[in-house]
């Protein structure tokens, strides 16, 4: 079947393999927000699969005995057999998953989540984040902004805000913030107006079989975008072919680039900052008072930078978007205290490249100074682990004291002779520790750590509160 056939406005049902993902999640949301009946099926019960579930959305969290014998799923499937009733696939989900491979056999129509994003963002404007660090907080920050400014935006977010409890933010206006993301070239199916790219570092080798190749998907993104694109912002460090025919500007913390900001410390954590904007010889084009905002923690200075840029290309004021940053309250698992008095600090964070493990240790070395850190790390994909094992090894050196439990999987089956043997023998630290997922909880109320960090992408969240409770 051809995407055409699919009428967003027609649409009566969606079932989503892979519910609780955090992107298929908030289509889920956007779905019953449109009056669209919601299935779906998940590994586990969650946070997320809870909230959808309480609103409407009908969630199966098993399959495996034989479909055609769980009598929820013969009854439910059998809809699904037409272009009003659609399946919805993450990309964790392969191909020869077993409730994927029953409704290719009934003739439903299936598209990843990608493609069913691309038709719902279609008739709006759409500004994409893009990059392989930071797309979720700019993003995130970008919706607030626009939000506290007037600007009603709809938003597809790769974390929890804060602020609107949720990972889908519905607005009214013609607006709609994406987070693009590179994995499985699922970008390729937006065609935004404004596109902004943060980092461009080695990753998904299970995607791109070099660096080039991925580089050369973020410039298919880009000419693909070309004919609804008014604006193309990219970190000042960036190297990319791009059209001159393409309006671009650039950002970083340096002064030489198009848009800086200028802050210094005020004592008590917080920061004096300042936007500019320069022409090519370095003069004043636009420049805000000074203000005295809680951006926390200090490698976020680029993230906000990044989304005070698409704001201000928006069209928004510059001392209007700071005085925004104020009400900001973060991202779940983006540098998230579950603990912060004087005797325990408690943090958790989603980084998972070394490149995101350098500014988490960057900026707890900037906050809490020579304080010991120590870090709890669950490394994210068998090929991620194996492919960076060397950089993961360096940026984890760089803490006092290191946990690693197991690699989380994901969506890949284990890589033979490889193991978190290997990356535990690289760290060079003395005080390293390797412990299995059951034994961590026991291990913490021992150790007692007093500025403790769990980081990871997997399902590492899940101690979380166990490890709070155990600390208290």
């Amino acid at each position: 079947m051809d995407l055409n056939n699919i009428n967003i406005k027609n649409l009566k049902s969606v079932y989503f393999i892979g519910i609780g993902g955090i992107g298929v999640s908030a289509l889920a949301l956007w779905c019953i927000e449109n009056k669209i009946s919601v299935y779906g099926y998940d590994r586990e019960e969650s946070q997320i699969t809870k909230k959808i579930e309480s609103i409407g959305g009908k969630i199966f969290f098993e399959y495996e005995k034989s479909i055609n014998t769980v009598s929820f799923h013969f009854e439910v499937i059998s809809r699904f057999n037409n272009c009003e009733n659609i399946v919805v696939y993450s990309s964790a989900i392969k191909s020869n998953h077993l409730l994927l491979k029953h409704f290719q056999s009934i003739n439903s129509f299936c598209i990843k989540r990608s493609k069913f994003l691309g038709l719902i963002s279609k008739d709006f404007d759409v500004i994409a984040v893009a990059g392989t660090h930071g797309k979720t907080t700019i993003s995130t920050m970008l919706t607030h902004i626009l939000k506290q400014n007037s600007i009603d935006c709809t938003s597809f977010l790769g974390g929890l805000s804060n602020n609107y409890n949720s990972n889908f933010i519905l607005g009214k206006s013609k607006y709609m913030v994406i987070e693009a993301d590179e994995f499985d070239r699922s970008f390729l199916s937006l065609s935004p107006k404004i596109i902004l790219i943060s980092s461009m570092d080695r990753d998904h080798s299970d995607t791109y079989s070099t660096y080039s190749d991925m580089c050369n998907a973020y410039s298919k993104f880009i000419k693909n975008s070309e004919p609804n694109l008014s604006c193309l912002i990219v970190h000042q460090c960036l190297n990319l072919d791009i059209n001159n025919k393409i309006r671009t500007v650039n950002y970083s913390l340096n002064k030489e680039s198009n848009y800086s900001l200028k802050f210094k410390k005020n004592g008590n954590n917080n920061l004096i900052i300042s936007l500019m904007k320069f022409d090519k010889k370095e003069n004043f084009l636009l420049k805000s008072k000074d203000y005295k905002v809680p951006v926390h923690p200090p490698h976020n200075l680029e993230n906000f930078l990044a989304a005070s840029v698409v704001a201000i290309e928006m069209g928004l004021k510059p001392d209007n978007i700071l005085l925004s940053l104020n009400s900001f309250l973060g991202v779940q698992r983006r540098f998230q205290f579950h603990i912060k008095n004087k005797k325990q600090i408690f943090i958790e964070d989603y980084a998972h490249h070394p490149k995101e493990i350098d500014a988490l240790v960057k900026s707890l070395r900037t906050m809490y100074g020579y304080q010991k850190i120590t870090m709890i790390f669950q490394p994210h994909l068998f090929s991620r682990t194996k492919d960076l094992i060397s950089e993961f090894a360096h940026s984890l050196s760089k803490v006092d004291e290191i946990i690693i439990i197991d690699i989380y999987a994901a969506r890949e089956k284990p890589i033979s002779g490889f193991s978190i043997n290997n990356l535990f023998d690289l760290i060079k630290l003395k005080q390293k520790h390797l412990v299995a997922n059951d034994k961590l909880v026991n291990f913490i109320s021992k150790l007692r750590p007093k500025l403790l960090v769990i980081v990871g992408a997997g399902d590492i969240t899940k101690f979380s509160h166990k490890i709070k409770s155990v600390l208290l």
